[in-house]
Parts: C-alpha cells; structure tokens; sequence
C-alpha cells in the first residue's frame, strides 16, 4: 500500500497520557539520542489513545509505529492492544537467503553503517544469518503502486483528509460541520446536517461498504450504507460525491462522501440514518 503525506496528516495527534511500557526481552541495542532508549519495547494502547500521539510520546516517526506492527493509516487500536516500539525510526527486517546488508541497505534507502551499528554486526555485516530480526535507523518501506477504483461519475478528485477518532468512542459525529437542517421524527426517518456542497462526510463508526451508489435512489441520490456489524448500519445520502465502493473497509473518521444536494434535496446538506436490525432509529442516541 502506498502511503501518502496526505494519508498521515489525517491522523490525529491527540490522546492521553502513556502508561509506562514493559521491555520485550530480546537483544540490546546500542543507545540513540532520538529516544534515549536502547530496545525494543511493548505499549499497552489505553482509552483515549491514537497511533499517531503515541508515536509523539515514544520520539519516533507515525510510519514506523505503523510498519513495525502491520498497521496502516486505515488500521484502528483497541485499549488492551500491544505495540511494539522501535527505539529509533525505521523498521525491522527479517533477514533472508541470499541477501546482504549491502541488499537490505539498499532495498530500505538506509546506511549500510548505520545497520552494522545499531545491530551490533562485524565490519560489512558479514555475521548476519537467515532468520535473524535487523533493526533498519532510517530506513523507508519500499512503496507498492496500488490502483483505485472509481466509484461512480463523481468519483474524481481525491477525498478530503479523515480524522482519527480517540480508542474507545462510540459513534463519530459524521461531518465536519453540525447544522441540524431537520431532526429525526414519525415524518422524517434520519438527521439532516446542512453545510456547504463539498463538505468531508465521515464513517460514524468501522465497517464494511454495502451501497455506494448514485442515481434517484429512492430519493437518497448519491448515498451510502456501512455495515457495522451486529444489525448496526449507518446511511449517507445526497452525496456530490462518493469516495468508497461497496465492499471496501472503512476506519471510523475516515472521509467516505463530499455533501452535496442529489436526489430529492432542496440544498445542500447530509440525510444520516442509524439503522438497527433494519430499523430507522434517532440517530441522537448514538451521535452527539
């Protein structure tokens, strides 16, 4: 996965205070003065916290927090998780047949003499076995080219950056702006947000895309169903613009539509529905 500068200003920095982390035995490696730490070490995710404010605390870029445990900027933390923290920004890299830390320098755009040091190696690194775990200072993960898929005629400019929402919160308020246009009522089966054309629409909570479509639609327009899981889905209509398809796995925050005023719409604004077991609900006693 290609991951863009736009993909990590998306993530949020805030959170709460980090709980001391226990030392994951293993080899000691040599001190850095970007952390003042000299190993690895394991972080227990607590309520409040986000990837990219812990990898503030710990002193190391948000990518390396990401690589080292398999995450991207689409992954969320539950409290209770462990992390694993470098001491230094960078990664980790299994060594494997064939290669040499010339090759491994290479293949991450790190120094060859940096490796050798950090990771306690003879002169040229020719100590380093198959198997063996390299911590990589500095080192960058090759960038695969990835492909996107258009969602609809709309689907043609890039989607406005998501938010992060803190460990442990329900349901997102699902825009970035908090007009209420009409509530939910016996007439009126959802909330209507208005705001301008173009507004970010977010995921209120994790889910799998099962509509993303345009069209009449029922009088929805261009609108979008997430299902969370548990007979729990959420609705988004008269979108401008659609930035997920069906299928795709959205993170709760990120950024799915554009506000726009499709269908049976007077102007511009966000028709959201909770649905539960199929059906409508006020969305107010999940959103605030």
């Amino acid at each position: 996965m290609l991951i863009t500068n736009q993909d990590i200003s998306s993530i949020s920095l805030g959170g709460t205070a980090v709980s001391k982390p226990t030392i994951i035995p293993g080899a000691t490696l040599p001190s850095t003065s970007g952390t003042g730490r000299s190993s690895v070490v394991e972080y227990i995710v607590q309520p409040g916290d986000t990837i990219g404010q812990i990898s503030e605390q710990f002193n190391i870029s948000l990518l390396t927090v990401l690589w080292a445990n398999n995450l991207t900027t689409n992954s969320y933390i539950r409290p209770g998780d462990k992390l694993k923290i470098l001491p230094v920004s960078g990664l980790l890299h299994v060594v494997k047949k064939g290669e040499t830390i010339s090759k491994i320098a290479t293949t991450y755009k790190a120094e060859v003499d940096k490796i050798i040091e950090y990771n306690r190696l003879k002169e040229g690194g020719t100590d380093i076995v198959v198997g063996e775990e390299l911590l990589i200072p500095d080192g960058t993960k090759p960038q695969s080219v990835s492909t996107v898929r258009k969602v609809s005629q709309f689907n043609n400019v890039s989607a406005p950056p998501s938010i992060t929402a803190p460990v442990g919160s329900t349901y997102l308020w699902p825009s970035s702006v908090r007009y209420i246009s009409q509530y939910y009522g016996w007439r009126h089966t959802g909330l209507d947000i208005a705001g301008p054309i173009g507004t970010p629409l977010y995921a209120t909570k994790s889910g799998r895309v099962i509509r993303s479509q345009c069209g009449w639609n029922g009088g929805y327009g261009c609108y979008i169903i997430i299902d969370h899981g548990n007979g729990v889905q959420s609705l988004y209509g008269h979108a401008s613009r659609l930035f997920v398809g069906v299928g795709d796995d959205v993170v709760q925050g990120k950024t799915i539509a554009a506000m726009g005023s499709t269908g049976r719409s007077t102007g511009s604004h966000l028709h959201f529905e909770i649905r539960i077991n199929g059906v409508r609900v006020n969305p107010l006693k999940y959103i605030r």
